[in-house]
């Protein structure tokens, strides 16, 4: 379907239709406006369930039957000009969002916008005329969802990530300075003992030498590869599904040697700091394996040595891929990847390339450009479901905690959005 037949299907609801038909249709229509925003239907934060939310714009969207939308109609508890209200209070994060939230009440044809604003905890109309109402025009609906709802979305307004240097230096190095400050604080807590023990146990079991206990090198490494993944994790969240609030983010990061840091309110807001600053980069648009870079500039070379990890540089990575994964071996695979998705062939012996030590995922990546490289030269009726096809092929190991997590984040960086679920 395309946006006219959306707006169609909007117009001839009638009272009768349920919500969520509304909410569903609206969503089909606001992704076809524009297909780099994601929305998520029926969202659950806390005790709310919300029709529509879009972290990425900071936007939320309440649904109601058609003629139903009165903002000053009394429900139960409150009227739905005050439910658009709670709901972009508890939304809101005065220190962490770079833009207030937003919120509309519609049923597809008549249109309330608000503005949250977080000084005077207040709703701010968005526009003079308290009401819009579309009165079955195509281009008036199209032209308010740009100007009040899409006006904020700007792709071209992301960093592109240069270096791991540049971002350890640029968005993340005071952050990290807050970390340490707060490990300073909670250090000798229960709760953070054990998760340095949990770390410890990881190194040794994958046959690394930790630092010695009771050292300052032994906290100090232990804060930064804490950091390190919190990164990591929070990337292959936000790469795997983009349109992931910002508390789904946080719960990512819950659980392992690492989740010291979201045990108190100040570790919160630290993490959402993270968050913030990733959402202001293009990951994608990376071509080299920026999480190894950033790994160098926060671990000292020594630690490293003595970790017994050496990281290949990436022109020389890239170098290998092109030799070893020739035209001939790239078109093979990516047929029998193919079929394999299409389940016309199970055998599944010797496909794909496999790195057995990974460290942050630097031949993976490579692996994965120039898979897709040849995908967008020899197979592009293929293109649709290319992120499968490259995941099918590409593989990697490592014994290093800290490495897996890099290397899932730098992987997930050389693959395309996430597009529909293949079937």
């Amino acid at each position: 379907m395309n946006l006219l037949n959306y707006f169609t299907e909007l117009l001839d609801y009638t009272s009768r239709t349920p919500e969520a038909n509304i909410t569903a249709t609206l969503r089909s229509l606001l992704m076809e406006i524009n297909s780099d925003v994601n929305w998520s239907l029926e969202e659950s934060i806390g005790k709310d369930r919300l029709d529509l939310v879009s972290p990425e714009l900071n936007v939320i969207i309440e649904c109601k039957k058609r003629s139903l939308v009165v903002p000053e109609s009394q429900g139960r508890r409150e009227t739905q000009k005050e439910q658009v209200g709670r709901y972009l209070k508890n939304l809101s994060r005065p220190l962490v969002d770079e833009q207030p939230w937003r919120g509309f009440l519609t049923d597809g044809v008549t249109w309330f916008g608000w503005e949250w604003d977080c000084v005077r905890q207040t709703m701010t109309p968005l526009h003079r005329k308290k009401v819009f109402s579309i009165q079955r025009e195509f281009d008036s609906l199209i032209a308010y969802l740009n100007n009040f709802v899409f006006d904020r979305f700007s792709p071209n307004n992301l960093k592109e990530p240069k270096s791991g240097e540049f971002l350890l230096q640029v968005s993340f190095r005071s952050i990290f300075e807050e970390c340490r400050t707060l490990m300073g604080k909670i250090e000798f807590e229960p709760y953070f003992k054990t998760k340095i023990g949990i770390w410890h146990m990881q190194l040794e079991g994958s046959g690394i030498t930790p630092p010695q206990e009771h050292s300052i090198k032994y906290t100090e490494v232990f804060c930064r590869h804490s950091f390190i993944v919190i990164i990591a994790k929070l990337l292959i969240s936000y790469l795997t599904a983009p349109n992931t609030t910002g508390k789904q983010l946080l719960d990512s990061v819950s659980d392992g040697f690492h989740s010291w840091i979201v045990e108190s309110k100040k570790g919160e807001e630290i993490v959402y700091r993270m968050i913030q600053e990733i959402r202001k980069y293009h990951w994608r648009s990376a071509a080299k394996d920026i999480l190894k870079d950033f790994y160098e500039a926060l671990i000292d070379k020594e630690d490293r040595k003595e970790f017994g990890e050496y990281y290949t540089p990436d022109y020389l990575a890239q170098d290998v891929v092109e030799q070893v994964l020739d035209d001939e071996w790239c078109d093979a695979a990516i047929k029998r990847a193919s079929n394999l998705l299409d389940g016309k062939n199970d055998d599944q012996n010797h496909l794909g390339v496999l790195d057995p030590s990974c460290g942050s995922g630097t031949f993976l990546f490579h692996s994965a450009k120039r898979l897709l490289s040849r995908i967008n030269t020899n197979f592009r009726e293929l293109k649709e479901k290319s992120a499968y096809i490259v995941s099918r092929l590409v593989h990697g190991i490592d014994v290093h905690p800290v490495a897996v997590e890099m290397s899932r984040a730098t992987l997930l960086m050389a693959l395309p959005p996430p597009p529909i679920m293949y079937k």
